[in-house]
């Protein structure tokens, strides 16, 4: 909304809006501008002057405005905790406030804001954009204005480019503005790849889980945390080779890792993840191979049986892989058994034949697992 002349104070202008009815939750936000009185011309104006508009931002959406007068405006409402920002006059002359802090009270008087304000504001528009800081990161309360200290370094970064950039960034603070308002400057130039104004955040990079149990051809897949990258591209390394080979198992470039198809002794191998952006980054973590093993009857062999049992259920144990399964059953080398030696089912349930058999009775189980891992258990038959 606009003034007119009959809303002038000592103090300007004021811009009401978003008022609450409880006094104890309205802020009075009063500011100045650094050189408002110089003629709209000359070289000591800065970015705006007396009888020019505020605009206020709040969360982004415009809100009210208040008229410079003698250098000054000001602003009342309820405003804590909401993200500010000002525009001067009809122009590109943008300037960020920050959070305002819920314990603040009464009034808040913000600094003479100038060029360098205006400068702070295109960086950290560009800069927010890039992951490189946040909007919420500055407060502002009765004694405190957070931004202070990035418009210092913004000052002498920009002067530093007048010297080594005029021709992207004008040789003068003046010059810099008119390019701003001009739209003759464009926002990249503003980007941490043009000015580095912030520190670099604390990288972090993990792998997880830390280790995994696996049988042959098993799968599981890891993944990794990071902060602080550009690029969450990985590698993933297993014993140091770049996606694995067939004898220690392979890993995608989605960190599933897959068990080699042999697996005859327990071993453990290292998995190592690897920053593309920054190689020095890595993590390991571990695989666990496990071989299948059967075991018939706990471990109690052999079994002695008479012909008269006729039945007996065997119990198998398969350790070393999630397939418990038993793929066959045989008794002296045929699948399922025979008259001679006796028969047995796909469950372990054994059945002794009529007559004693001539030689040892040997029952087989091989696991679904891993062919190539059985258990045995002797079976030895009476009349």
């Amino acid at each position: 909304m606009l003034f007119t002349a009959a809303c002038f104070f000592t103090t300007g202008c004021g811009g009401n809006a978003g008022v609450s009815d409880n006094t104890g939750d309205n802020i009075t936000i009063e500011g100045t501008v650094s050189g408002a009185a110089a003629p709209s011309s000359g070289p000591g104006r800065a970015i705006a002057g007396n009888s020019d508009m505020v605009f206020l931002f709040v969360d982004g959406n415009a809100e009210t405005s208040s008229q410079i007068t003698n250098g000054k405006y000001f602003f009342y409402g309820n405003y804590k905790a909401k993200k500010l920002m000002l525009r001067f006059g009809l122009t590109n002359n943008e300037v960020y406030i920050g959070i305002i802090d819920l314990a603040a009270t009464g009034t808040i008087t913000l600094p003479a804001f100038d060029e360098y304000s205006v400068f702070s504001k295109k960086i950290l528009d560009a800069q927010v954009a890039e992951g490189k800081t946040t909007y919420d990161k500055y407060l502002i309360s009765n004694d405190r204005f957070d931004l202070l200290t990035l418009i210092n370094r913004v000052k002498t970064r920009i002067n530093e480019k007048f010297i080594s950039d005029p021709s992207t960034y004008g040789a003068t603070k003046e010059q810099l503005l008119k390019k701003i308002n001009d739209r003759s400057i464009d926002d990249s130039a503003f980007s941490s790849a043009k000015i580095e104004i912030f520190d670099p955040a604390p990288k972090t990079f993990s792998i997880t889980p830390t280790n995994f149990i696996l049988g042959r051809g098993e799968s599981s897949r890891f993944t990794v945390s990071m902060t602080g990258f550009l690029n969450t591209s990985v590698y993933f390394k297993v014993q140091g080779i770049h996606g694995g080979t067939t004898a220690d198992g392979l890993i995608g470039d989605d960190g599933t890792y897959i068990a080699p198809n042999v697996v005859n002794v327990q071993r453990s191998l290292v998995i190592e993840a690897q920053s593309v952006e920054d190689p020095t980054a890595t993590s390991t973590a571990s695989v666990t191979l496990t071989p299948v093993t059967v075991v018939l009857n706990n471990g109690i062999s052999p079994v002695a049986l008479t012909t008269r049992s006729s039945n007996y259920q065997f119990f198998v144990s398969v350790t070393g892989h999630s397939n418990k399964n038993i793929k066959a059953w045989y008794v002296n080398g045929v699948a399922g058994g025979d008259f001679i030696n006796g028969f047995i089912s796909s469950v372990g349930l054994y059945t002794a034949p009529v007559s004693v058999p001539t030689g040892k009775v040997k029952v087989t189980a091989v696991s679904s697992a891993d062919e190539t891992k059985y258990g045995e258990c002797e079976v030895v038959i009476t009349q």
